[in-house]
C-alpha cells in the first residue's frame, strides 16, 4: 500500500468515525425526549408575594433536580401525552408563557375539577375555558371529585400509581410546611394503584380525601402517575421513572367559611 491509499484509508476510517461519533451522540441526545413537568423553577410563582418558584421542573436550573418520564405511551392523564425535551414543553429555563404544557382541557389535558389558572404579566388569570371554582375552603376535608378530579389511564396490564402534591403553603416547594390556618401535608395523595386497564376519572378508583391546606389563594399542584411506587412521604416531586406522566396546575384555594348566621331573622334581631 502506497502512501496516497494510506491517507485515503486513514481519511475513510477518520469520517466513518466522525459519523459514528455523530450518530452516537444524536441517538444519545435523543433519549432525553420524554415527559417533564410544568410549574415554574427559577420563574415568578405567586405573584401576590413575589415568590419564585423552586419546583423540579427544568433540567437546566437548581438546586432542585427534575423529574422525567420516558417515552413510553402506556400511562397518562387526559386523553393522551406528548413528549418533550425539557419541562414546560421544552421552553425551560423560560415561562413565558407558562403552562406551554397543559392549562386546561387543551391538547393533553387531563384536569377535570376544578378549573385552572396560569400567570400572565405577573398576573394570575384563568386558563383559556376554565370554569373557575376552587378546591374548597382553607381546612376542610376534600373529597375526589367534588373538589378536584382528572382523567387518568393506564393501559398496561400492570397497576400504575398515581402522587399528587399541593404547595399549600405557598413557598414554591413541596415539602413539609407551616400553614396559617391549620398542617395539611403537601403530599395529599401518596402511590395510589391504578387498575391494569383502567381509563376514567380518578374518582371512579375512591382514592382517600384529604385536609385543604390552610391559606388562601393560588396554589401550585403536581399530578404523576408512574409504573411503579414512589414509596416516599412527603415526596418533593423529582424522579426518573419508565413510563407515566405528571400535570402541573395551578389551582385555587378559598378562604374560610363565614360560620356567621347571616339569615334574614338573625339579621332583624340586631334592630329590635
Amino acid at each position: 500500500m502506497n502512501s496516497s491509499q494510506r491517507i485515503t484509508s486513514l481519511t475513510i476510517a477518520t469520517i466513518l468515525s466522525l459519523i459514528l461519533a455523530f450518530t452516537f451522540t444524536f441517538a444519545l441526545a435523543q433519549t432525553n425526549e420524554g415527559e417533564f413537568g410544568d410549574a415554574p423553577e427559577g420563574a415568578l410563582a405567586y405573584p401576590s408575594s413575589g415568590i419564585m418558584g423552586s419546583f423540579p421542573t427544568c433540567t437546566s436550573i437548581g438546586p432542585a433536580a427534575f423529574i422525567y418520564h420516558y417515552p413510553s405511551p402506556f400511562q397518562f392523564f387526559g386523553p393522551m401525552k406528548d413528549y418533550e425535551m425539557d419541562g414546560n414543553a421544552g421552553s425551560c429555563p423560560g415561562f413565558a408563557p407558562y403552562d406551554m404544557d397543559e392549562c386546561f382541557m387543551d391538547g393533553d389535558a387531563g384536569l377535570l375539577i376544578p378549573g385552572s389558572s396560569t400567570i400572565v404579566a405577573a398576573s394570575v388569570v384563568p386558563c383559556p375555558g376554565s370554569p373557575g371554582g376552587a378546591i374548597g375552603p382553607i381546612c376542610t376535608p376534600a373529597m375526589w371529585g367534588p373538589s378536584v378530579d382528572i382523567m387518568v389511564a393506564n393501559l398496561h396490564n400492570e397497576p400504575a400509581f398515581v402522587n399528587v402534591l399541593m404547595d399549600w403553603n405557598q413557598d414554591g416547594i413541596w415539602a413539609p410546611s407551616v400553614q396559617f390556618g391549620c398542617a395539611a401535608p403537601e403530599h395529599i395523595l401518596m402511590d395510589f394503584p391504578i387498575p391494569g386497564g383502567y381509563t376514567g376519572p380518578l374518582s371512579g378508583l375512591m382514592p382517600p380525601g384529604f385536609l385543604v391546606g390552610g391559606n388562601s389563594g393560588y396554589v401550585w399542584s403536581r399530578f404523576t402517575i408512574t409504573n411503579f411506587p414512589i414509596g416516599i412521604p412527603q415526596w418533593d416531586g423529582t424522579g426518573q421513572f419508565e413510563d407515566g406522566e405528571t400535570e402541573d396546575y395551578l389551582l385555587l384555594v378559598d378562604a374560610a367559611v363565614s360560620t356567621e348566621d347571616t339569615s334574614w331573622d338573625s339579621l332583624k334581631s340586631y334592630y329590635r
